[in-house]
């Protein structure tokens, strides 16, 4: 669970670095400003997200352990989807530009291979007998789910 919360951090955090870099990239380009800000604002905004994730989970909330665990499991399905898109669309049983799938298939495949393996990893951790108790309010001996 540890692991979990750190990683959330980290992401934070990298938002938080990117934005600040965005930003300071586009303080000296009055061409360039307003859109960099923009880019930099949604980015700090973002950060807020994983942040708020850290925190549910250090702080046992109930709602964000059943908000990660759907959308784990909604990631799962969409890898599982993109890899079969990627499987036909090479097969020529599909014609994928007219999809929209224009990447290189390998890169494809490591981005959706990193993505459902972190949802399935956090599945796991957040499924564990531990954790799912810890979760759980006083009185209640059984977990739900």
């Amino acid at each position: 669970m540890r692991l979990l919360i750190a990683a959330y951090l980290a992401f934070g955090a990298g938002y938080l670095v990117l934005s600040a870099w965005i930003f300071a990239l586009v303080v000296g380009h009055p061409r360039r400003r307003e859109e960099g800000l923009m880019v930099a604002g949604i980015l700090a905004l973002t950060a807020c997200i994983p942040l708020l994730a850290a925190y549910g989970l250090w702080r046992r909330w109930r709602m964000v352990r059943l908000l990660l665990l759907v959308i784990s499991a909604w990631c799962i399905l969409a890898s599982v989807g993109t890899v079969a898109m990627v499987l036909t669309s090479q097969t020529g049983l599909i014609d994928g530009q007219e999809l929209g799938f224009h990447e290189e298939v390998g890169e494809t495949l490591a981005i959706v291979l990193g993505i459902s393996a972190f949802a399935a990893w956090q599945a796991w951790i957040l499924f564990r007998p531990s954790v799912r108790e810890s979760f759980l309010p006083k009185k209640q001996k059984e977990p739900l789910l």
